[in-house]
């Protein structure tokens, strides 16, 4: 069904808002990321914004959710040779890393997630969830497959392997997007070369 020059003019202004408010959080964060500048930015009023977002909490998820679906499916389309579940993990998990470097802004983004959790109900929550459930269920795969193969410890079930995996990789990425430039060159290191070495750590917590 074709839109109306109504329902076009609608999705234009929406979009507008959405992309003056992915330079604004991506710089500022969440907590100081202005309306009023969101709305100048996008060159409509803040009355206007609040017609296509109920609060900044809504344009949040409404900015982040894309992100992190595109990067769902770029992690989850990525296909992987391997000789074992540990290296197929290292790979999936250099993918993760890949993926932050060419996609800082969605990194800065996602810093601000769990902020935002506590403050909203927002349904779009929700939808961020199934999205990270699906990552995770990826990587518990992962983690299976080497605890069969005998390339990844069973210390741990593959559930909780993944979960504290993901908790050392999200803080790991976490601090990378705020102060790891000063970490790497305070350790005289290029930053490629020390989140690979950071990587490489982690990755020895779930060997056998």
């Amino acid at each position: 069904m074709e839109l109306t020059r109504k329902e076009q003019e609608q999705i234009k202004r929406r979009q507008l808002i959405l992309d003056a408010a992915t330079v604004i959080f991506a710089r500022d964060g969440y907590e100081n990321a202005s309306m009023n500048e969101i709305a100048q930015k996008s060159e409509f009023t803040k009355r206007t914004v609040y017609q296509y977002f109920i609060d900044k909490a809504d344009l949040y998820l409404s900015v982040l959710l894309p992100l992190y679906a595109k990067m769902k499916e770029t992690l989850l389309d990525n296909k992987h040779v391997y000789t074992n579940g540990y290296e197929l993990t290292k790979k999936s998990i250099y993918a993760y890393y890949h993926y932050y470097k060419n996609n800082l802004k969605t990194f800065k983004i996602m810093y601000d997630i769990g902020t935002v959790r506590k403050i909203t109900q927002n349904p779009k929550i929700e939808d961020f969830l199934d999205i990270d459930k699906q990552l995770t269920e990826a990587l518990i795969n992962c983690i299976e497959l080497g605890q069969k193969d005998g390339s990844i410890s069973t210390r741990l079930d593959s559930r909780s392997t993944t979960i504290y995996l993901k908790f050392l990789l999200t803080a790991s990425f976490d601090k990378l997007v705020s102060v790891g430039e000063y970490y790497a060159a305070h350790n005289k290191k290029d930053l490629d070369v020390f989140t690979n070495e950071l990587l490489q750590v982690i990755l020895e917590t779930i060997k056998p």
